[in-house]
């Protein structure tokens, strides 16, 4: 078996992400599994900015959580705030982003 370099390795995994914005939700998905918050923010942006609303309020909403637990409460609020201008009755937006008011106002306290 040959050894792809690992610049061939890089090269086949950007042509995996620029696939769909689905592969791209599913790979942040896999971040934030593994606690990996950045990769998974920046690969739900990612997936937000297709054309596909759904999936963009989704990934909106994941992009939330990502920063979330990254600490950056105020960033997660406008993330919140994008999916919910998408997806005005989404629940569990609404109340992660009354959660991380909550946190941030914690914080200035």
């Amino acid at each position: 078996h040959r050894q792809i370099p690992a610049t061939g390795v890089n090269h086949l995994q950007h042509d995996c992400v620029r696939a769909t914005g689905q592969g791209l939700a599913h790979i942040g998905q896999a971040h934030f599994r593994l606690g990996q918050f950045p990769e998974a923010e920046k690969a739900f942006l990612a997936a937000s900015a297709g054309q596909d609303r759904e999936l963009a309020a989704d990934a909106l909403y994941n992009t939330g959580n990502a920063l979330f637990e990254q600490g950056r409460y105020l960033d997660s609020i406008s993330a919140y705030d994008r999916a919910l201008e998408i997806r005005a009755d989404d629940e569990d937006a609404i109340v992660n982003r009354d959660l991380a008011q909550r946190r941030y106002e914690e914080l200035i306290e």
